[in-house]
């Protein structure tokens, strides 16, 4: 019956890839038919077989091209639609690790597409679907789990992404053992998070632990090896050591041509967080080049909207900025302001770090005014997601104290900077290169102030 319904799907050809744009078309009528069908049937589960194996046979050539978001609307929808209809049935194990390979693929797609709220909803209903099913089956679980936790990241959730990640984390650990890659997958995940939330002694720990681990596993250019090679990089990058984030995201970048195309969106972030690192070394020229070329490729392969596409506009932004091209700078930002707010939300990190890089494009002009109304919409939603001593919330009140200076308006400038030598000191010590440069700034404030 199910090798029937397999050969029919396909010879109707209601299920189909279009090489020229690399989707798959759905045809209306059986999505509809199956839909009806399926909870009305009183053997429903044999419609749903051939749905998720017709599905299944078909996903990994899409959703393995990670390279492209030209996947239609229409088959997500569909999966989903699938998805659903199974979690209204008691089905056999086989059928149920079918319904879990989809929910895994196509939550991989809408990661990739920015909708981390659609996968943060269906992940929860779907989990407690399969652990109604199959209590005992851990792996499948663990494995939903771990795009839940990604999701929650991604989004900006990081007290609950951090919650879910130690304790997947913990689990697949005393389950599947410390070297498993299912456990090191976690541990990298954790990794990310403790650098999201400014921890960058533990996440610094968690990446080099999960990258020896990874290359003693995998090889040394294995591109799960290199992943975490390209984020410990970011850790690096952020504790200035922007010299060994170099040689990371290099090596990253060389290892990850070997196995996927240019246009691979790893090989993208590979190249964006070089683009970074050459930016805060001031190579400004070649950072542009780097950050020009991401945008285009990500333009044209996510299309111009895409979040990722706002984040390369607003790099190349601050980028030009630095170089004098003040006000297409800030035309840049503004527009990726706009549409980052629009898809992820006003607080979500990448809308809150470009806030910031608009108020550095309108100091840069003289518009002090201007840039300090950046600057305070933006610190308390900072201050909201991620505390008052985060490193970002940190930069944000140094770069307010330093408009204020520039508005003459001393004794708030004075006020600010002494609160930003109080948290720094707690947070590096009073030593610190960071802390110094605000003590003498505070120092300079107090001779204004008389």
């Amino acid at each position: 019956m199910l090798s029937e319904a397999l050969e029919a799907l396909v010879a109707s050809m209601s299920i189909r890839s279009t090489i020229s744009r690399s989707h798959i078309k759905i045809d209306t009528a059986l999505r509809e038919r199956m839909r009806s069908q399926l909870p009305a049937s009183p053997d429903g589960t044999r419609y749903l077989t051939a749905a998720l194996d017709a599905l299944r046979s078909k996903l990994p050539a899409v959703f393995a091209q990670k390279c492209t978001l030209l996947v239609g609307e229409d088959l997500h929808v569909h999966v989903l639609s699938t998805l659903n209809a199974a979690m209204k049935h008691s089905v056999e194990h086989d059928v149920g690790s079918q319904a879990a390979y989809l929910a895994f693929c196509v939550c991989e797609y809408l990661l990739v597409a920015g909708r981390y709220a659609l996968v943060i909803e269906f992940m929860a209903a779907f989990r407690r679907w399969c652990r109604r099913q199959f209590p005992t089956d851990y792996a499948m679980d663990s494995g939903l789990r771990g795009k839940e936790c990604a999701a929650l990241g991604l989004r900006g959730d990081f007290s609950h992404a951090m919650q879910t990640s130690r304790s997947l984390y913990n689990s697949r650990r005393r389950i599947f053992g410390r070297n498993d890659k299912r456990t090191l997958y976690s541990l990298n995940n954790k990794g990310l998070i403790y650098l999201a939330i400014g921890d960058c002694d533990n996440a610094s720990r968690c990446l080099s632990t999960a990258l020896d681990l990874k290359t003693d596993l995998h090889g040394r250019e294995h591109p799960d090896t290199l992943i975490t090679a390209n984020n410990l990089g970011i850790v690096y990058q952020s504790q200035g050591h922007h010299d060994q984030a170099e040689r990371l995201f290099r090596r990253s970048l060389i290892g990850f041509l070997q196995v996927f195309s240019e246009n691979d969106i790893d090989v993208l972030a590979a190249r964006s967080n070089l683009g970074n690192t050459m930016h805060y070394q001031r190579r400004w020229n070649e950072a542009k080049v780097q950050h020009l070329y991401v945008y285009r490729k990500r333009r044209y392969i996510l299309g111009p909207e895409h979040h990722e596409t706002m984040k390369s506009k607003a790099n190349l932004a601050i980028t030009i900025n630095e170089m004098g091209e003040h006000q297409q700078a800030e035309k840049m930002c503004r527009e990726a302001i706009d549409i980052l707010a629009r898809d992820l939300g006003p607080s979500h990190p990448d809308v809150l770090k470009t806030r910031t890089n608009l108020a550095a494009t309108l100091s840069d002009q003289g518009k002090y005014a201007e840039a300090d109304t950046a600057v305070q919409t933006a610190l308390p939603l900072i201050i909201d997601k991620y505390g008052p001593k985060h490193f970002s919330t940190l930069n944000a009140l140094e770069f307010r104290a330093i408009l204020l200076h520039h508005m003459q308006n001393y004794a708030a400038a004075l006020a600010v900077a002494t609160q930003l030598v109080k948290a720094r000191s707690e947070l590096v010590g009073y030593r610190h290169y960071d802390t110094q440069r605000n003590v003498q700034h505070m120092m300079d404030l107090r001779l204004e102030v008389g």
